[in-house]
């Protein structure tokens, strides 16, 4: 039988850790040290999950854990580090050729539990998403108001993320049933249904708007445009949502989203699905908030509360 130490040595062959550690030279020891020290534990997740090779490493399986331990006691920092370490050892994977494709290390939907994500007051998102509440001085101004609104009412109707958002062409929305379909993390496709305000919004766009951006310049199957007649990008969603006052988060949209369908009795796995989450954990973060708003709300109504 191998000893212990044989084990752990030829473990740390295998995901060339000796070669991880020797390509970050540039860091100071101690980071060094604790970037060694999440490897490893991830490592040993990996391990568990019978992948026993870095060429096995997937979106999924990097999902799961970073999902495992934003829901365990560790602290939003030390979430932080360990999604750094990952980040640096997928590259470094990448860079030996060991990876052919890059695996995103998300942790900003995941951060430790003791951080619940921000909900938008429905009050707000109410006065925001109406379009008679934003003055227009111009046919421009209304023009880029009618993408902003379909795109915030779409980001908070169905849940999405906003790479998901951005990504989306024409043929990705079929109005008929007001059902989206997009490509996720992972490179996994949902369908997800979204609201019927989305869809005003969603047609005020298409009427004439969409088409005036597009103006004299080639076509694209782009579905939201950027005042230039191309795909909008991450950047412009978020100023479109501080125009619309909404903040420059277009991941609050998706924490309401969740939150709201949860408060409204959803049950959590059907809220899971429309997310595209691949574990509960990872959804159970927004019954934490609901729990809380349930405790405000009785704190505040019960007359011996």
């Amino acid at each position: 039988m191998e000893s212990i130490e044989v084990v752990s040595s030829r473990i740390a062959g295998d995901f060339l850790l000796n070669a991880f550690m020797t390509s970050t030279g540039d860091l100071s020891e101690l980071t060094r040290n604790k970037y060694l020290f999440e490897v490893r534990r991830f490592v040993g997740f990996l391990q568990l999950q019978g992948k026993v090779s870095p060429t096995l490493i997937d979106a999924k399986t990097v999902d799961r854990y970073m999902a495992k331990l934003a829901t365990s006691n560790l602290t939003r920092r030390s979430v932080q580090v360990a999604a750094s370490a990952l980040r640096r050892y997928v590259k470094f994977l990448l860079e030996a050729e060991v990876l052919s494709d890059f695996v995103e290390v998300d942790f900003t939907s995941k951060s430790s539990s003791n951080k619940l994500p921000k909900v938008i007051s429905k009050p707000r998102l109410q006065a925001a998403l109406d379009l008679e509440s934003h003055g227009s001085t111009n046919r421009e101004r209304e023009v880029a108001l009618a993408r902003d609104l379909a795109m915030a009412e779409l980001l908070y109707g169905a849940g999405l993320r906003v790479s998901e958002l951005v990504s989306l062409d024409l043929g990705d929305l079929d109005r008929r049933i007001q059902v989206v379909t997009v490509l996720g993390k992972g490179s996994k496709v949902r369908r997800v249904p979204y609201s019927i305000k989305a869809d005003e919004a969603i047609g005020n766009y298409l009427s004439g708007p969409r088409a005036e951006l597009l103006a004299n310049r080639e076509p694209t199957e782009a579905f939201f445009l950027g005042a230039h007649g191309k795909r909008i990008d991450q950047r412009q969603v978020r100023r479109s949502l501080v125009r619309l006052g909404l903040g420059g988060s277009a991941h609050a949209l998706r924490h309401s989203f969740a939150t709201h369908m949860l408060d409204a009795g959803a049950d959590i796995r059907t809220v899971g699905e429309l997310l595209g989450h691949v574990e509960l954990s990872t959804t159970q973060i927004y019954t934490h908030v609901s729990k809380e708003r349930l405790m405000s709300v009785y704190g505040s109504s019960h007359p011996r509360g």
